[in-house]
């Protein structure tokens, strides 16, 4: 039986064994292949979820394992989400490669029809089959009723995967017509003029991974706060702002015209790194998500299996939080990421590839989130550190930040210099400049952040002395200032010991 450590651990690497499906085949290649890829990851995660749901609860089924009834409840729950994740992302990646028109003139169109029948008729019956289900579950029937309803619902599911299978073995009629330009080839869109700042705030490509969680992650937050203030529980206001602007800058960060000029420019891809590893990471550990969360779900039950507050509780506390959290750990991969991504060849490697670009701005925020975490975070560290060892984290982490922009605004070859030779935009006439640009914004906007996170560690640590000066002045006055009466006593003492001598 695996623990949950490990069914947690193996669930996200079979998720991703799934991203090599996702990042090769038609939606990998051509015009547009950013929004295709992420939304074709979407949808085959969506489909995994739906189809390994089932056969888990199937097995559970078959062999009558307890609590059945919760299980089927939660898979439904489940499976509704991954249902609305299919076909939102199955219509957005149809419409990246398939104009309306052809819907019924050519085989890949008649294809994307059938598996839109499919995934509706999938969606309706088994919502209605899981429900009769679970009424019959709570009526006492046993696990085969479950076996034999979901029988239809494996069917319609298998005939769906069959169809996605041959959509993807055949090739849409965009790839039939016009070649794409050489900037879209490798960016999946073009740039049709240089990023002034007008640009910059108004050329927006919405990223369908980062905006979407940045979106998702604001109205969860905002539930789970007005959950609490509808029981009559208090939430700090600054707390909330906090949360909501840090999903903000991230969606800013890969959304806007920052993150369409981001992989062809080096200097505005630096702004990007420098929101995503330093801003943002500072704002969200301020918005004290895990407590919040904590508050707002409710707890399971002293003899009822965990729900997600529990496993929460014990992601917080796993071992791998806790060795990403510790000073050493955290200061080192906050560093050396810098150094290691752009001075190792890594980053010219994955300039070429879209999910390699999603996969850097995934780890400028989580490594800057475990970073501040212990340093400032509002939610208890699973290291808790003294306030003079949170102080020797930011001090340590200072230099190299400055280091590092100067390496970067002295350097005499260019980072990835092959890719965005093969871009050759016509505003970008010097790729050194270029490139000591974003060394330059390295420099001096890593600083910022760096006086933000003082300023909040020394506002925490005043607040830390005040409580515990109130704290002693409760204990003092409910033991009648025994302690210290206690106190005084003994200097009585030495005193007199000292004058008789």
């Amino acid at each position: 039986m695996l623990t949950w450590g490990w069914t947690a651990t193996l669930f996200f690497v079979a998720v991703a064994g799934l991203l090599p499906i996702a990042v090769t085949g038609h939606s990998a290649s051509g015009g547009s292949h950013d929004v295709a890829t992420d939304s074709l990851l979407y949808h085959l995660i969506g489909a995994a979820v739906w189809v390994g749901g089932l056969i888990a609860l199937l097995a559970h089924g078959r062999r009558n394992g307890a609590h059945l009834t919760l299980a089927a409840t939660r898979f439904s729950k489940v499976a509704l989400v991954a249902w609305i994740v299919m076909a939102l992302s199955g219509i957005v990646n149809a419409l990246v490669r398939l104009d309306p028109a052809d819907l019924l003139t050519t085989d890949y169109g008649l294809l994307v029809l059938g598996k839109i029948v499919a995934l509706a008729m999938l969606g309706v019956f088994g919502h209605q089959q899981r429900r009769r289900s679970i009424r019959d579950l709570q009526d006492g029937a046993g696990g085969g009723q479950l076996t034999r309803l979901a029988g239809v619902e494996v069917l319609i599911m298998l005939v769906t995967i069959g169809l996605a299978v041959a959509l993807s073995r055949t090739p849409p009629p965009s790839e039939l017509g016009s070649q794409p330009s050489r900037t879209e080839l490798l960016l999946g869109y073009e740039l049709d003029a240089e990023p002034t700042f007008w640009r910059i705030l108004t050329a927006w490509r919405f990223d369908l991974i980062y905006g979407t969680a940045a979106l998702v992650a604001i109205a969860l937050y905002v539930l789970a706060v007005r959950r609490l203030r509808r029981r009559g529980d208090a939430w700090a206001s600054g707390r909330t702002w906090a949360w909501v602007l840090g999903c903000l800058l991230i969606l800013v960060a890969t959304s806007s015209g920052l993150g369409r000029y981001s992989p062809s420019m080096f200097s505005i891809h630096m702004i990007g790194h420098m929101f995503l590893s330093m801003g943002a990471p500072v704002l969200l550990v301020l918005g004290g998500p895990v407590t919040l969360a904590l508050r707002a779900l409710p707890t399971a039950g002293r003899n009822a299996p965990p729900g997600p507050r529990e496993w929460l509780l014990a992601f917080v506390h796993s071992p791998v939080t806790k060795l990403l959290t510790n000073p050493v750990v955290a200061t080192a991969l906050f560093v050396g990421s810098f150094y290691g991504l752009y001075y190792s060849g890594l980053f010219d490697t994955a300039l070429n590839h879209h999910w390699a670009h999603v996969a850097m701005n995934a780890h400028f925020i989580l490594v800057g989130y475990v970073f501040y975490w212990p340093v400032i975070g509002i939610d208890p560290s699973p290291r808790p550190l003294p306030h003079m060892a949170k102080l020797g984290m930011i001090f340590a982490s200072m230099p190299f930040h400055a280091f590092f922009g100067v390496i970067l605004m002295n350097m005499q070859t260019v980072i990835g210099e092959p890719f965005y030779r093969g871009l050759d935009l016509p505003w970008v006439h010097d790729l050194l400049g270029d490139q000591r640009t974003g060394g330059g914004i390295a420099w001096a906007t890593g600083e910022v952040p760096v006086i933000l996170v003082m300023i909040a560690l020394l506002i925490q640590w005043a607040r830390a002395d005040d409580r515990e000066a109130r704290r002693r002045d409760r204990r003092e006055a409910a033991t009648n200032d025994e302690e210290l009466t206690a106190y005084n006593a003994m200097l009585k003492q030495l005193s007199e010991g000292k004058r008789t001598e």
